[in-house]
């Protein structure tokens, strides 16, 4: 018995010249907003760090000192 083959042919989503230059100033907008857009986000993210860093550095220079405080005091009895 005999197969038939079909092949199938898809048409190719292509712009004309003139929609592909109007497109492209878009596109870069776009591109511009999203990266301006995730370099507030990091910067942001990175502000939160540095805060919570101080914050914790401060802790442990305050217990620093009061442990040297402490120290002092006990040789100062002595």
């Amino acid at each position: 018995m005999a197969t038939l083959e079909t092949t199938m042919t898809v048409p190719s989503p292509t712009l004309p010249d003139e929609a592909n230059t109007l497109a492209l100033p878009e596109q870069e907008r776009e591109i511009e907003k999203r990266k301006k857009a995730i370099t507030r986000k990091v910067k942001r993210n990175l502000g939160h760090y540095l805060y919570d860093h101080s914050v914790v550095a401060n802790l442990r220079k305050a217990e620093a000192s009061r442990a040297i405080q402490e120290a002092q005091a006990e040789i100062k009895k002595v």
